[in-house]
């Protein structure tokens, strides 16, 4: 599949619920707007702080300016319904060039807290470090 959704309950490393947008081989926009309008669709995104997109396994991706501009449309509304929801996007570790930069700057505008990571490890110290940041008085 190239496109999966997996929600992580709080644990040991992370304190907080999350998403993680995994992504292999081949991906399309198509797929990726779908699991987005899922998440969104999902009574059990309520209570969500953060997801991880993994690209690490993306070999390639087709998506349209068109299909990006889509995607940042569901992620202000899930910055709506999660304020200070937190996204960290692991990149692919086989693809020249990523749209990640386009993306950012679009969600930039509504305050969609993010940052791209070369592997897993960085990208959850990130989220707790980030997630404890809100906690703060």
């Amino acid at each position: 599949m190239p496109v999966e959704v997996n929600y992580i309950n709080s644990d040991s490393v992370v304190q907080g619920n999350g998403v993680e947008i995994c992504l292999n081989g081949v991906v399309h926009g198509h797929e990726i707007l779908k699991a987005k309008k899922q998440i969104v669709e999902s009574k059990a995104f309520v209570g969500v702080h953060y997801q991880i997109i993994d690209k690490s396994n993306c070999t390639e991706f087709n998506v349209s300016a068109e299909e990006i501009l889509g995607m940042t449309e569901y992620d202000k509304i899930i910055a709506i319904i999660n304020q200070n929801f937190i996204t960290a996007i692991i990149e692919s570790r086989t693809l020249k060039f990523s749209l990640t930069r386009l993306w950012q700057n679009i969600v930039r505008d509504f305050n969609f807290n993010n940052q791209s990571f070369h592997d897993r490890h960085s990208a959850l110290i990130w989220i707790v470090k980030e997630m404890e940041l809100r906690e703060s008085p």
